[in-house]
């Protein structure tokens, strides 16, 4: 059977037996505690009748077993702490952390002061790259086990990758208290310290070659601001060129209206000559001046040109480097290691698939059928289900007449005759 099939199946019978399968994150991860008994739902059928299921989970040989046996003592008492407990441990110590998702879930909301569940959390989100989830869940679980090794490990990695963030994901008061109060209590561990300096190394490094490269962008953007202050200089310099070209136009417009006007043009006299002579000599230093205006706007035209393209060039330098620096912080790549969390101290490396049973299926006979539907009355019995067990029981007198477990569920329901006889509702 595959992972995806073997956790649709776990799925599909949680969900049939109403199992809340969804925790809320806890806003204030140091100080929560779990409820008190009276605040908390009432289980559906006491603890003791799942003793049995429980006790299935705990000595499994093969997944399949465990997560049969957990789906039907979620039937039976859908918030047994003991039983989820059970069963995410039992899929830890079989490899299987994927498949401790569910009761772990449960647990953050029914037990929340359950460090190994907040570390399954963890290490799920963490393997799945939501490293903001997975460091609310770690920190919690830092917090309540802090002894589990492969909890230090997440736990460190994670507070150094957040601390690396130039744009860290927003954290409560609460949590941002308890990530300074895990650096001091677990700064002494080792798994906590390497994992915490392996993460920060690589962010270091980030942020040396950040640094070149900011550097840089610093002195270019400098230059740019040089080149474009040198432009706007050169384009005030040209509009008062321009200002004064035009003035100068205006005037030499109005010499050369008066001195080719009809009335001076008439006049032959002494005064008429002398006033023609005056007008082209200031026609002409107008001219000469207009000339050199003209000149003097062109070079600064050129000038203007060239410091627009400096700028230019130095805002595509600003913007190669700018694209240079997104690359530096985007290739840092530090060396994660997700580790599920321990059970018992010891930590099960995660299985690449679930494996096949060791044993083999004998082949199904009516015999072998009834017996074990016979069973499964059986359990029903013990679990106070009667009219579930009465049910399975007409069904192997009827389907199964002649075996021997027909025989025995005969029996079952003469000593079951007041609930056997009850009319099915």
């Amino acid at each position: 059977m595959s992972r995806q099939a073997t956790a649709a199946m776990i799925a599909a019978a949680l969900i049939g037996a109403a199992l809340p399968v969804r925790a809320e994150p806890a806003k204030d991860a140091e100080t929560r505690a779990a409820p008190p008994a009276a605040s908390r739902p009432a289980t559906t059928r006491p603890a003791k009748r799942v003793a049995d299921f429980i006790a299935q989970v705990r000595q499994a040989a093969h997944p399949r077993e465990a997560i049969t046996a957990y789906a039907r003592g979620c039937a039976v008492d859908r918030l047994n702490v003991e039983l989820h407990n059970a069963h995410m441990r039992r899929m830890l110590q079989f490899g299987q952390p994927q498949l401790a998702y569910f009761p772990a879930q449960t647990l953050v909301r029914i037990q929340p002061e359950n460090g190994t569940a907040w570390g399954v959390l963890g290490y799920l989100q963490g393997t799945k790259g939501k490293l903001a989830e997975a460091l609310e869940a770690s920190i919690r679980a830092g917090r309540i086990a802090g002894g589990d090794p492969s909890i230090l490990n997440n736990v460190g990695q994670l507070i150094a990758w957040y601390q690396g963030q130039r744009k860290p994901p927003k954290l409560s008061d609460a949590n941002m208290r308890l990530i300074e109060r895990l650096k001091k209590d677990l700064g002494e561990r080792e798994p906590f310290v390497d994992a915490y300096a392996r993460v920060s190394a690589a962010y270091a490094r980030r942020d040396e070659e950040a640094a070149k490269v900011e550097s840089k962008i610093t002195i270019v953007e400098a230059e740019g601001q040089a080149a474009r202050q040198e432009a706007e200089e050169v384009d005030r310099k040209l509009r008062d060129l321009n200002d004064e070209i035009k003035l100068s136009k205006r005037n030499l417009g109005r010499l050369k209206g008066e001195l080719y006007s009809r009335e001076l043009a008439a006049d032959d006299s002494v005064t008429g000559w002398r006033r023609r002579a005056m007008l082209r000599g200031r026609i002409r230093d107008m001219q000469r001046s207009l000339d050199e205006l003209e000149t003097r706007s062109r070079q600064a035209l050129r000038e203007g040109q060239a410091a627009v393209e400096k700028m230019r060039g130095k805002a595509g330098e600003m913007n190669a480097l700018r694209r240079q620096l997104e690359q530096v912080l985007a290739s840092v790549e530090p060396s994660f290691r997700w580790d599920p969390p321990a059970v018992d101290g010891v930590v099960t490396p995660v299985a690449d698939r679930i494996p096949p049973p060791k044993t083999t299926t004998a082949p199904r006979t009516p015999e072998s059928t009834a017996d074990k539907r016979l069973e499964m009355a059986k359990l029903y019995l013990a679990n106070a289900l009667t009219e579930k067990a009465v049910e399975i029981l007409r069904g192997i007198v009827a389907d199964y007449g002649a075996t021997p477990a027909a025989a025995r569920a005969k029996a079952l329901l003469k000593e079951l005759a007041p609930a056997a006889t009850q009319p099915k509702s």
